[in-house]
């Protein structure tokens, strides 16, 4: 029996825009973790089905679905952490909603490394993600993360207080960043983020310790209420 024919968003991007749409007006039955019931994903797959069936590739069934919408919201996730300045490695971008990454001639190259690392970029370097703001409409506040105090993290710069993300997403427990929503660019399209990913950056070095000021700082702060930091 010959395998089914997988879902092509590709050829098909209007398709994203009409799975969102259908599960924006939905958003309401998300999850705190920031997916859906598979009831919703079933409604989807054969709302796809009677109203905008494929024109090439196979169905968008509830996996399919499912699995985009999983991908499409870790864009987004990376995407705001860029705008926040938290994404690792990208200190010296900065992400507009109308320009992307506003990538000029003279930062040509300095793109052209930072995308070999982080390839879920590449479609954004002039123009920005078409989907964030109705995607940043569904996320839940909860699966965003946020900045929380952290006693033991490094100091960045000259703040003098360490500050770490904690992330809130049940799907992104014990998951390396980026280890299912990196994509291939052959054949790559900004609406095509979910499937055939790849982990194309880690998430294992660990912060180096901190220095003898830094715990003096640190302990300052420990004394009145926080653990102290050895």
């Amino acid at each position: 029996m010959p395998a089914a024919t997988a879902a092509d968003w590709v050829s098909n991007p209007e398709d994203v825009t009409h799975v969102l749409t259908f599960l924006h007006e939905r958003r309401s039955r998300m999850g705190d973790g920031g997916n859906f019931d598979k009831t919703v994903y079933n409604e989807a797959a054969v709302h796809m089905a009677s109203q905008w069936p494929p024109k090439k590739g196979g169905p968008k069934t509830a996996k399919a679905i499912e699995t985009k919408w999983r991908g499409l919201r870790k864009l987004h996730k990376y995407i705001l952490q860029v705008k926040q300045k938290s994404y690792p490695g990208a200190s010296g971008w900065t992400y507009t909603d109308e320009g992307g990454f506003n990538v000029m001639d003279d930062d040509r190259e300095a793109w052209d490394n930072f995308v070999k690392a982080h390839q879920h970029f590449k479609p954004f370097a002039t123009s920005g993600w078409i989907h964030f703001r109705m995607v940043d409409e569904m996320v839940p506040s909860r699966a965003r993360g946020r900045y929380v105090f952290n006693a033991g993290s490094v100091l960045h710069g000259d703040h003098g207080i360490g500050i770490s993300e904690q992330s809130q997403d049940d799907d992104d427990a014990g998951q390396t960043q980026g280890s299912d929503v990196s994509q291939a660019i052959s054949n790559w399209s900004q609406t095509d983020f979910g499937d055939n990913s790849q982990n194309d950056f880690g998430d294992d070095s660990q912060p180096p310790a901190a220095g003898d000021d830094t715990k003096d700082t640190l302990n300052n702060i420990a004394s009145r209420g926080m653990a102290k930091v050895v």
